[in-house]
């Protein structure tokens, strides 16, 4: 399941992920939000907390790849919350080769993420 989370500005995509996640819960809740922000935005930022019992369906990553690559330049910061080992090592293999900022954060340092998609936005829309 995907949910939007609340309280964020309009420039973030906020979700939070937890359990059989799917294809259809990807084109129905993160897709939509992305749009509507890349609309207004020059550069889009994310923020996605999922929890250790998600369990991301291929088709949810492929969805996901084909979408994010289609938006590649799009996408500011983004900021990952979990403590999964599958989201630490998908982390550690993605990150040196994206061209945005990307963080992890473990779930106990939540606050300092929401903090940190939501700084110096004006390097990201002018």
């Amino acid at each position: 399941m995907i949910e939007r989370l609340t309280s964020f500005p309009d420039y973030v995509v906020a979700v939070r992920a937890s359990g059989e996640v799917t294809r259809s819960d990807y084109l129905q809740t993160v897709v939509p939000a992305a749009e509507m922000a890349m609309e207004k935005h020059a550069k889009v930022r994310v923020f996605m907390e999922i929890d250790e019992d998600a369990d991301p369906s291929l088709g949810m990553i492929m969805e996901d790849a084909v979408f994010a690559t289609r938006h590649l330049m799009s996408w500011g910061r983004i900021a990952i919350v979990s403590d999964a080992g599958w989201v630490k090592r998908a982390y550690a293999f993605l990150r040196p080769i994206l061209p945005f900022e990307m963080k992890l954060f473990s779930k106990g340092e939540a606050n300092a993420a929401r903090i940190w998609i939501t700084e110096d936005a004006t390097t990201d829309n002018g």
